[in-house]
């Protein structure tokens, strides 16, 4: 993959790139299973947007595997606090994080993945459900410019859940 910044190549492996969505959303405990994966389908069809966008890059969405986690939770053997850890986990195998805004306001998951990125200095960018293609394309690629840098840098942290 090759990221142009002020004239400069910078020439990349495939990146991955996890994106962050509401699974449960703002209704939070008041989610309903249909809820649940009528928002990962929503997502579905935003990676499978920007995968046409970005073919170079990797996306890991959480709702593509959900059906376990749904299952698991519903039955009540995982707890949302138990799911986040592997998602952190899973965050930590990324370049960066993509937020998938689609409801104009982070969930509680949402929100947690936000502060550990922080934490762990993992590039981030948020994209809006309803954004015009040019700007989800401008948003993703600032973004990819920022793990380019991070990547150049070394400068990411990671953080033991």
């Amino acid at each position: 993959m090759n990221v142009h910044k002020n004239g400069e190549t910078i020439i990349m492996n495939r990146l991955r790139i996890y994106v962050s969505h509401p699974i449960r959303g703002i209704k939070g405990k008041d989610v309903t299973h249909e809820d649940m994966v009528n928002n990962n389908k929503r997502v579905c069809v935003f990676a499978d947007r920007v995968r046409q966008l970005f073919p170079e890059v990797e996306l890991y969405v959480p709702g593509e595997h959900d059906e376990f986690v749904t299952i698991a939770y519903e039955c009540g053997l995982m707890t949302v606090d138990q799911i986040l850890e592997v998602d952190m986990a899973i965050i930590d195998t990324c370049d960066g994080v993509l937020f998938y805004d689609m409801e104009r306001a982070f969930s509680e998951g949402m929100l947690e993945e936000f502060m550990y990125s922080a934490d762990t200095l993992t590039p981030t960018a948020v994209v809006a459900g309803d954004v015009e293609t040019y700007i989800m394309v401008s948003t993703i690629e600032v973004l990819l410019e920022d793990i380019a840098n991070v990547k150049r840098k070394g400068c990411r942290a990671t953080k033991t859940v």
